[in-house]
């Protein structure tokens, strides 16, 4: 599962989506992956390129996150917050639920209708997230 969430990543990053629903730029879209859905979510500043993701329906399912500058894992703290609903205000949502150092991501626990966005930290008080991207 790890390594298919990673060749995702991969992907994203060269943007090799069939049917996308937005164009490459676009912060949010969707598309098609080895028979499965996928939609994401990205975000970009001098940390580098933070990228959520979730996929569904084909070989593996599940949501991650992970954040890459120059190509490259950015071994910065990353992590998974998770809501019932796009857009949540401040506090409405579970937290974290996946965290790591450039890559984190969750495949248990996961139903229709959960919404997830990445976020990277310093860890000196200073964030970066993406979108919130549904799963299924």
């Amino acid at each position: 599962m790890l390594r298919t969430m990673v060749a995702v990543a991969t992907l994203l990053t060269a943007a090799a989506l069939t049917a996308p629903s937005a164009p490459a730029e676009a912060p949010c879209g969707h598309g098609t992956l080895s028979g499965g859905q996928l939609t994401w979510c990205k975000v970009t500043n001098d940390w580098g390129q933070l990228e959520a993701f979730a996929q569904w329906g084909g070989s593996d399912d599940g949501v991650a996150v992970q954040l890459l500058r120059n190509g490259q894992q950015n071994n910065m703290t990353v992590y998974l917050d998770q809501a019932d609903h796009p857009n949540p205000a401040s506090g409405q949502w579970a937290g974290w639920v996946a965290r790591g150092k450039g890559f984190a991501n969750k495949t248990s626990g996961l139903r229709a209708g959960l919404w997830f966005r990445g976020c990277a930290t310093d860890d000196n008080q200073h964030f970066l997230c993406t979108g919130w991207t549904n799963y299924r």
